[in-house]
């Protein structure tokens, strides 16, 4: 979805820079619900960064934090509101798409972890407890043959820990019916509009694009990894954007599926720190992405691309020879302290931010845009 570029002043109760599933989603609730007059620039369109190109995993996560190290810093009480925020962010998301009436090709239900070592299949039991107590569901730990009957076979990998919880998506067709909703419910959406200099202006904030500027009582970050360290200079220090990249094939016949042993549409990926996620789209093209990489030149992207062709041969041998169709990659956002972080921007009045879904921010971004603009209205 394209939008026009911001052009001379203008005026607004709040602006929001980024145009992702957090931004859309704090607009949207900010003009519906508080009734206020809401400005969102992006520096391309609704969309363009990690909201429209990531994997379409609609499952709980956000953080890097483990749950024992959540529970040493903020108690258990905490960990426990912490896990059920991610759960509700999930159901936040499917509500939002049936109500909305989004058509974003929701497919597969739960997620599923292979193991790619011993190690982490040892570690399952465990997890499944751990994970099963804090979300209140039941998770399934499968041997290797049920891997293989279930049809979820990758070459390197083992046993499996199915979790029911989240379901996958279209990316682009949510945050594009996103941003048409947000239009139909009186925001303004500007592209091409980056923002180049935040400033507070009498005790509101301009902000300042090439061709013009808006000035607002309140102002909203939600630029994830694509933001900047001086705008505001709070930014500085506390987020690191990461490459995430994704391959897809052609659409595959079922006959290919088989010859695999990988023919379910549930959300895939493996143990690894860095992982690789995959699924099976409903047009029967098959999805593989990969962690990595910190620099986004030609050449390092290349390289990026290569290893992930390598990694892609390694684990589905019998697709070696199949086309891919599509390559592209992405920013995603780490944090220094390992979670997301959503709320008032401690050095800058009236400024708030939402941002650091560490490459899982599908619903935790919605969900987490959608809390913040509460916030920005006054809500405790």
């Amino acid at each position: 979805m394209t939008c026009p570029p911001l052009e001379g002043e203008r005026t607004a109760d709040v602006v929001v820079i980024g145009a992702g599933y957090a931004g859309l989603n704090c607009a949207m609730q900010l003009a519906r619900e508080h009734q206020r007059e809401v400005v969102v620039l992006d520096a391309q369109w609704p969309g363009w960064g990690a909201s429209g190109r990531n994997g379409g995993f609609c499952c709980i996560g956000g953080g890097k934090l483990s749950y024992t190290a959540v529970a040493k810093r903020w108690g258990q009480a905490a960990t426990k509101s912490y896990a059920q925020t991610q759960r509700n962010a999930v159901n936040y998301v499917e509500q939002l798409l049936e109500q909305e009436g989004i058509d974003a090709s929701i497919s597969g239900r739960g997620e599923l972890c292979l193991a790619h070592s011993r190690r982490a299949a040892a570690g399952f039991a465990a997890e499944a407890k751990e994970l099963g107590d804090l979300h209140g569901v039941e998770l399934q730990h499968w041997s290797a043959a049920q891997v293989r009957e279930r049809g979820a076979v990758a070459q390197g990998c083992s046993e499996g820990l199915y979790n029911p919880i989240g379901f996958g998506l279209n990316p682009g067709r949510y945050v594009t019916g996103l941003a048409e909703k947000c239009v139909q419910a009186g925001v303004t959406l500007l592209g091409k509009s980056a923002a180049l200099g935040v400033k507070p202006e009498q005790g509101r904030w301009r902000i300042s694009t090439a061709n013009g500027s808006v000035l607002a009582q309140k102002l909203v970050i939600t630029t994830n990894g694509y933001s900047s360290d001086n705008l505001p200079q709070w930014l500085a220090g506390r987020y690191l954007p990461i490459l995430s990249s994704i391959i897809v094939t052609r659409p595959l016949r079922d006959s290919e599926y088989a010859e695999q042993g990988f023919s379910c549409h549930t959300m895939t990926y493996d143990s690894r720190s860095l992982l690789h996620y995959f699924r099976r789209l409903p047009d029967g093209r098959f999805m593989f992405g990969t962690r990595g990489g910190l620099k986004a030149s030609e050449a390092a992207s290349l390289r990026v691309r290569a290893r992930a062709q390598r990694d892609f041969a390694r684990m589905f041998p019998a697709w070696v020879g199949v086309e891919q169709t599509h390559f592209w990659s992405g920013l995603v956002c780490m944090t220094s302290t390992l979670q997301p972080f959503v709320g008032p921007i401690p050095e800058c009045a009236n400024a708030y931010a939402a941002f650091g879904w560490h490459g899982n921010g599908v619903a935790m971004a919605s969900h987490g845009g959608h809390l913040l603009a509460d916030i920005v209205a006054g809500k405790t």
